[in-house]
């Protein structure tokens, strides 16, 4: 049930502040609009701020929620995110919005989701 309301949420602040557009995702690559950078810092101040209710609220669980994420490869990260952040400014198109695009009828969406579907098939 937690899962649906925070898609629903997810999905109602992605309409409301339309950065699923793909002229939003292009200007904020081209730094014209901050809408996006706005939005993306809001979810991460609000993941900040569950992980450290977690932590106080449910320690075993948020260690070993910690534990799962704590391998981390910088060469792999800058490639990764390199090659994620070129696709984004060209397509016009975010992995997290593709779903929004497609609903919204946007031009390319479709290609965008088969794209998305074979990088992650790639990666393992």
């Amino acid at each position: 049930i937690m899962t649906i309301c925070m898609g629903i949420i997810f999905g109602f602040a992605l309409n409301k502040g339309r950065v699923f557009e793909p002229g939003v995702i292009i200007d904020q690559f081209l730094f014209k609009r901050w809408i996006m950078m706005k939005m993306f810092l809001s979810a991460a101040a609000t993941s900040t701020l569950c992980l450290s209710l977690m932590k106080v609220l449910t320690p075993i669980q948020y260690r070993i929620a910690r534990n799962k994420c704590s391998v981390y490869n910088l060469g792999g990260s800058i490639i990764g995110g390199t090659i994620l952040g070129m696709g984004m400014a060209i397509g016009g198109i975010c992995p997290g919005m593709v779903l929004a695009q497609i609903g919204a009828g946007v031009e390319n969406s479709i290609t965008s989701l088969i794209s998305i579907l074979c990088g992650a098939f790639i990666y393992g």
